[in-house]
């Protein structure tokens, strides 16, 4: 009889699907965005670090496609429930 997962080990699973779900959602489309330019555009707006990006890209990551898949996202957690 196999021991369970502990819940703990489930939630950081979990986490990590949906973050890595999150930032290679940012490659699919026309205009491909890499996982790390993605998280440095989301920093820059936290902190003040230096823009190694196009004005483009920082639209399309926090007015195109971020709003996008967070509200698939939210759509699928209401769906799930």
């Amino acid at each position: 009889n196999a021991a369970l997962p502990s819940p703990r080990l489930l939630l950081g699973a979990s986490a990590s699907a949906v973050l890595a779900l999150f930032l290679v959602s940012f490659l699919v489309g026309p205009y491909p965005i890499p996982p790390a330019t993605v998280l440095r555009v989301i920093l820059a707006q936290l902190a003040p670090i230096e823009r190694g990006w196009s004005e483009a890209v920082e639209m399309v990551v926090l007015h195109v496609r971020g709003p996008r898949i967070a509200a698939a996202s939210s759509a699928e957690q209401a769906r799930a429930r």
